[in-house]
């Protein structure tokens, strides 16, 4: 197997060094220096070839570190004759992220690294993938009653993992021989967030798709509007310090208003404002910045869980934003839309002192020339131990159809741990360091600040899988009609429904596969 992908790997440079020859001078992918393996022994004073070398010397065995070993390894050398595999995926950007079979001139560095992924897995395998678009993967996957030996995968709306789990329309992710959960090119936020009490997963994530890296939420602060007032110490300056919480974000933004010249209008089409979100950014990103988890896993509880949604410091968490949101002109909110394309035209035009959004949207403010800086949202206060980062729950997750075969059981698991494997290894990197941030950002501290978003991302169960949309989205029910109910108050009208649908998951534990 090793020797194989060795060749596919010597075969893609060669075709990417070809490709790279039709790139402009402003893609970053050109500047990357080349890499030289081996050494001379004429040539190289270092080299002595008189010394035995140690890793072949029987005496002097060489241990191994775990990390340096190929999880790859465990992969049998298998040819599936050309069978075909069939993904199941939404439209437009998510369609591509995983599969694409396609690229031109005109194709980005990500884009080429992953059709140069789909070329080399397709012939190591012998399989030909067929990406199909449909905006219905629910059809699809309960459409599969009998068993199935070419559905390989579905890529759907993340939220929508609780609802087709319970109706018994996927497979067990740890029924896959040769899938490794436990590795870091599998989300290990979401291996752990998305399990059920006794550990079955049923969906999951990670380095298959580059986007779900982008979707991290930020807080994009404008240095223009910034500079109209004089003394503010820098939002990057109270991350590093440690003290970029949530009260010093209301008062910045209250501040940075009061020296804004809006319309007065309230409309975010026209007027100025020191914050705007959604009902899916800001009142979703409060919760973590508490350092609790609204459901939290429970091993004495009957459904398998404890709902914090009662807590003290959550409740008061989510009053001090809706409050802030609802009762002041300082802030956009509409609890009834998601503008999210008005917002970021406001934020483009300096209309906007904060806005948060995912990250891969700097690259549409960069473009734009607009200036402005990156930071994590904040903290609630300095009980809080790290600036938490939720990763949009509107992104892919991946489904394996329940009625799947044992026989391609084992070339799905194959394709999907080759995949993340060599996303985390050659997509990635493009995606992240380069295109994010290379081209995303406007200076060295937003660098600084996406590393730490990176090492903090959190896939929140109660956001993710929602429970038939009860506790997805809050910001919607905890703020209506212009006032403030208390997210402890809400609970209470919700708790059945809560309850029920926790147990319906942690039941899934018992179910027969």
């Amino acid at each position: 197997m090793k020797a194989r992908i060795l060749a596919l790997l010597l075969a893609a440079l060669m075709l990417l060094s070809m490709v790279a020859c039709t790139q402009t001078p402003s893609d970053p992918a050109d500047t990357t220096p080349p890499t030289t393996e081996g050494t001379d022994p004429e040539t190289d004073p270092d080299s002595n070839p008189g010394e035995t070398d140690p890793e072949t010397d029987p005496d002097n065995p060489v241990e191994t570190d775990p990390e340096d070993e190929d999880p790859l390894e465990k992969i049998p050398e298998v040819n599936y004759n050309n069978a075909e595999f069939l993904i199941y995926s939404r439209p437009d950007r998510y369609e591509t992220s995983v599969f694409l079979k396609e690229i031109d001139k005109g194709s980005s560095s990500v884009d080429r690294a992953v059709w140069q992924r789909t070329r080399d897995i397709q012939t190591a395998y012998g399989l030909i993938f067929e990406v199909k678009a449909t905006s219905d993967v629910a059809t699809a996957l309960y459409n599969t009653k009998s068993k199935t030996d070419s559905f390989g995968f579905a890529g759907d709306h993340g939220r929508y993992g609780w609802n087709y789990a319970t109706k018994d329309y996927l497979y067990v992710w740890d029924d896959l021989p040769y899938v490794d959960l436990t590795q870091d090119y599998w989300a290990q936020g979401a291996a752990e967030e998305w399990s059920t009490p006794g550990g079955k997963h049923f969906l999951m994530t990670g380095d298959l798709t580059h986007w779900n890296v982008g979707a991290a939420f930020v807080m994009f602060f404008n240095k223009d509007v910034f500079s109209l007032v004089d003394g503010l110490t820098s939002p990057y300056e109270l991350v590093y310090a440690d003290k970029w919480y949530y009260d010093t974000f209301e008062e910045y933004a209250r501040t940075l208003y009061s020296n804004m010249d809006g319309d007065g209008s309230g409309e975010i089409s026209s007027d100025s404002f020191g914050y705007a979100t959604t009902m899916f950014r800001g009142c979703i990103s409060i919760i973590p910045s508490t350092g609790i988890k609204l459901l939290e896993k429970d091993e004495n509880s009957a459904t398998g869980y404890k709902v914090n949604a009662t807590k003290d410091r959550v409740v008061t968490a989510v009053g001090d934003l809706a409050e802030f949101l609802v009762n002041e002109s300082t802030c956009y909110y509409d609890p009834n839309s998601n503008p999210y394309g008005s917002m970021r035209e406001a934020f483009m035009a300096n209309r906007l002192a904060f806005y948060d959004d995912e990250v891969n949207y700097a690259l549409t403010f960069t473009q734009k020339g607009t200036e402005f800086g990156i930071v994590p949202w904040p903290k609630y206060d300095r009980r809080t131990d790290s600036y938490f980062s939720n990763v949009n729950a509107g992104c892919d997750a991946f489904f394996i159809p329940k009625n799947t075969s044992e026989t391609f059981a084992e070339c799905i698991s194959i394709v999907l741990e080759t995949l993340a494997y060599h996303g985390q290894k050659d997509v990635i990197p493009l995606y992240y360091d380069t295109v994010l941030t290379y081209q995303g950002t406007r200076d060295e501290e937003s660098v600084e600040m996406l590393k730490i978003v990176k090492e903090n991302l959190v896939y929140d169960f109660h956001y993710w899988f929602g429970l038939a949309g009860t506790l997805n989205d809050i910001g919607s029910k905890v703020i209506a009609n212009g006032s403030v109910t208390s997210l402890g108050r809400l609970y209470d009208e919700i708790k059945t429904t809560v309850e029920e649908g926790l147990l319906k998951w942690s039941e899934l534990d018992f179910a027969e596969e």
